[in-house]
């Protein structure tokens, strides 16, 4: 193979990148949006109220930008109003005749989006990171789209929410992080949970125990 055509086949492969990233990047802006402006706000109140049983802390709390902003991205994601259905489906069925065709190709990937526990290979640098998924022991790497990363080293354990951005992972939200120290025990905790969780509902996906469970850790990972 040419020089040239190595050449072309990282342009190209490189501009992929960024289409998918940028549609990730503005459908996120576009739901977040959708949210703010039309959810009932007797939906989010009863979300509230449901999200600081689960985690264990006082509605005051939600205040704080931190919780505020890990509430807002499990409400999004997560959380199943009174029908069963995820806000992201209901967005998905009034908006996704105005997306771009990059759009809807990732909004499928949105439905899969939930809480989990990976933990730290190498630390951030030039806004990626490195992980390793405990569920299926994959080494990822993973763009830091709009949040902040500080105080990260290998072998922590990060909660995220990560989506399939072409030919790498991009993570979505901000992180709860778990110092290395307690990382094992935590580890152990959760796949012990998720094998009794099959034996409940044999041949279930990882995916669908976090989706229902993930944000449970928060109340007994606290600090």
């Amino acid at each position: 193979m040419k020089h040239s055509d190595l050449i072309n086949m990282e342009m190209l492969r490189k501009q992929k990148q960024q289409t998918y990233d940028a549609a990730i990047e503005n459908l996120y802006d576009h739901y977040f949006f959708y949210l703010e402006r039309r959810i009932n706000i007797r939906e989010k109140v009863r979300a509230r109220h449901i999200f600081c049983n689960i985690v264990g802390i006082e509605p005051s709390h939600l205040l704080l930008e931190r919780w505020e902003d890990h509430f807002e991205h499990w409400f999004a994601f997560d959380y199943r109003n009174i029908q069963g259905t995820t806000m992201f489906d209901r967005f998905l069925r009034e908006n996704n005749t105005k997306w771009t065709e990059p759009m809807l190709k990732v909004s499928a990937l949105f439905l899969l989006i939930t809480l989990e526990p990976v933990v730290v290979t190498s630390g951030c640098k030039n806004n990626l990171l490195e992980v390793k998924n405990i569920f299926t022991a994959q080494n990822e790497q993973v763009k830091i789209m709009k949040n902040s990363i500080h105080d990260i080293h290998n072998g922590d354990l990060l909660l995220i929410r990560k989506i399939k951005s072409g030919f790498r992972m991009m993570m979505i939200g901000p992180y709860w992080k778990i110092d290395y120290d307690k990382a094992n025990a935590v580890i152990q905790k959760i796949e012990k949970d998720f094998k009794n969780f099959q034996k409940e509902f044999p041949g279930c996906a990882y995916r669908t125990f976090l989706k229902i469970n993930g944000i449970h850790y928060f109340n007994s990972l606290r600090k």
